[in-house]
């Protein structure tokens, strides 16, 4: 095994395995070795836990806190982006799509083009600014710019202070 080969005396991993009825095991590997006097490996020592359990209750408190999170971020009126800096990819929450006056995608994802359209000309320079800023420093970025609604043609404030960096 690899370990064996760097000399580790002992090697830990968590896999998942698909069972032939198509069910998901979580398993723990706690592996070590027994080595000779001249520390060559002799034998091996396995000790495999199932940890299914544990990784779905692990999994329904991930699901939760992303519950809480949606719940609180609708109750304050707020929504929720992340842009994957590599492909432009937008994710939104429904929340941010409804603010700006959209209709939720069913997976979630916006375009560039739909949140650039709607920036009043006059702020374009200065965000793509200090996104260009953040982008190429990682530093935080604060903006805080006028949008026209899709839908209605409002406009709105939108307030950012966020991360500028790259996932």
């Amino acid at each position: 095994t690899a370990a064996e080969r760097e000399g580790k005396s002992r090697y830990v991993v968590e896999k998942r395995y698909v069972r032939a009825d198509g069910a998901i095991v979580w398993v723990r590997i706690d592996q070590g070795f027994i080595r000779d006097t001249r520390g060559e490996a002799t034998s091996v020592v396995a000790v495999v836990e199932d940890i299914t359990a544990r990784k779905n209750a692990e999994d329904e408190v991930r699901r939760l806190a992303e519950v809480r999170e949606r719940m609180a971020v609708e109750a304050a009126g707020m929504g929720v982006w992340d842009m994957d800096l590599r492909t432009g990819t937008l994710v939104w929450s429904d929340s941010h799509f409804h603010i700006l006056g959209y209709e939720p995608t069913p997976d979630g994802h916006a375009t560039p083009e739909m949140w650039r359209r709607l920036i009043d000309p006059t702020d374009l320079p200065t965000i793509l600014e200090a996104l260009a800023t953040a982008r190429s420093s990682g530093s935080l970025y604060t903006l805080a710019h006028r949008v026209r609604r899709a839908d209605d043609g409002r406009t709105l404030w939108e307030y950012i202070a966020e991360p500028g960096s790259e996932v």
